[in-house]
């Protein structure tokens, strides 16, 4: 006995399909994209809006709190920096990607231009003094020749 094709949704909808003009396939094809597109637009933006919420909920609303706990607000800005200036000393060049500690060079040199001269004076007369007595070192090396 031949079981009944017509009960099966793949069989029913080939016989629509099949029955249908080119003109009402397309129109069908373009239905169907427009709903899946629609639907896969409301679904991530309601993971967005979940996932913000989320954010909000663990992070943003305690800090925020915290911070209006505390009567001085700098406490939590110096913590904040302390924090990120380790982080910067653990890290290496690559981990910047596209951040240009050229930029924060220069941002340095053109807003504190006495502090930036004395450290950098201090460097170069660390580095002089090394050349010397490494020059003085090869210096007394050759004479004992």
């Amino acid at each position: 006995m031949k079981p009944n094709t017509m009960n099966n949704p793949l069989s029913a909808y080939d016989f629509i399909y099949k029955a249908m003009t080119n003109d009402e396939r397309s129109s069908l094809q373009k239905a169907i994209t427009n709903i899946m597109v629609a639907s896969t637009d409301v679904a991530v933006a309601s993971i967005k809006k979940a996932m913000e919420n989320a954010l909000s909920d663990l992070v943003i609303s305690p800090f925020h709190g915290a911070i209006q706990d505390n009567a001085n607000n700098y406490e939590w800005v110096k913590a904040i920096s302390d924090a990120l200036w380790k982080n910067l000393l653990k890290s290496k060049p690559d981990d910047f990607h596209g951040y240009q500690i050229s930029q924060l060079i220069d941002a340095w040199r053109r807003n504190y231009p006495d502090q930036f001269k004395a450290v950098m004076e201090g460097e170069l007369l660390k580095q002089n003094k090394a050349l010397e007595e490494q020059l003085q070192f090869y210096i007394e090396l050759r004479n004992n020749r």
